[in-house]
């Protein structure tokens, strides 16, 4: 999931010359839910729960990431060439 986020920001910063301090504002507050939720799950093994509800919303993420990241990263880079 973060791969592929990383790659519709990296495709929409291609052509800035601070790319990189602008992808981290733009990628960042996607990251955050990954992040909770895989926390989330490793923390309910720990504690003996079944990290079921978790392991979901991560597949679920992954699916729509799946998806809608190779349309964003060829419409960012669409953009980018024009």
């Amino acid at each position: 999931i973060l791969i592929l986020l990383g790659a519709i920001g990296a495709s929409l910063t291609v052509s800035l010359k601070r790319g990189s301090m602008f992808i981290s504002l733009l990628v960042l507050p996607l990251y955050i839910p990954t992040m909770i939720f895989g926390v989330k799950a490793v923390e309910a093994v720990i504690n003996g729960n079944s990290p079921k509800p978790e392991l979901l919303l991560l597949s679920s993420l992954l699916c729509f990431s799946l998806v809608l990241s190779p349309v964003a990263s060829a419409a960012g880079l669409r953009i980018n060439m024009e």
